[in-house]
């Protein structure tokens, strides 16, 4: 959060400040990116997005003919998924290399990230609260499935951006952290078996 904030911030290789951060759009950042493929006559696998930007998740369809649906999209790997449906319960996410040339439907919107974004930096961006209550503010109506996202607004809101090399910088910083975290975890878990034994 502190690092979102700007309370923390980091330097160049050569010890020098980042420019300043930059108030852009998504619209700045981000281009709509689908790859429409007719409804397969066989069995697929689809993707989804879980709710509380916990990442994507697959499943199979059996019986495609069951599907009210003509056309579909294949999702390619690093690209922003949202689910239009549920946004304003955080279900977003990054394309996983595993999900690539799965299929979702057109509440499924996918984008691809311009040249001044990085798409490993927007992986932790989009966790943050604040950007929760962003896609809360842009799904109106009732609960449930009557509060769908507006593509539109969603391409109008307001980022600050640092520049391109500060952005992998910070996701280099948080990736290594993830690593540091998961290997004390399983250190602890390993620790938690020898006392029981």
């Amino acid at each position: 959060q502190k690092i979102f904030s700007q309370e923390i911030r980091f330097k160049d290789e050569n010890g020098e400040d980042y420019p300043e951060w930059e108030e852009l759009t998504f619209n700045d950042i981000l281009v709509e990116d689908l790859y429409p493929v007719p409804k397969p006559s066989e069995k697929y696998e689809k993707i989804s997005v879980r709710s509380h930007a916990k990442g994507t998740f697959s499943s199979i369809v059996d019986k495609p003919e069951e599907v009210n649906m003509d056309t579909l999209y294949e999702v390619k790997e690093k690209q922003l998924i949202v689910n239009i449906t549920f946004a304003w319960e955080h279900a977003i996410a990054i394309v996983k290399k595993e999900d690539e040339n799965k299929l979702v439907s057109h509440r499924f919107p996918t984008y691809e990230f311009k040249e001044n974004a990085y798409s490993e930096y927007f992986k932790y961006y989009i966790l943050q609260s604040r950007f929760r209550e962003m896609l809360v503010n842009i799904s109106p109506g009732g609960a449930g499935r009557n509060r769908v996202m507006n593509k539109k607004d969603f391409l109008k809101l307001e980022v600050l951006i640092p520049s391109y090399d500060e952005q992998k910088r910070i996701a280099e910083f948080l990736i290594s952290s993830d690593k540091e975290i998961e290997l004390l975890e399983k250190e602890l878990e390993a620790l938690k078996l020898q006392k029981k034994g």
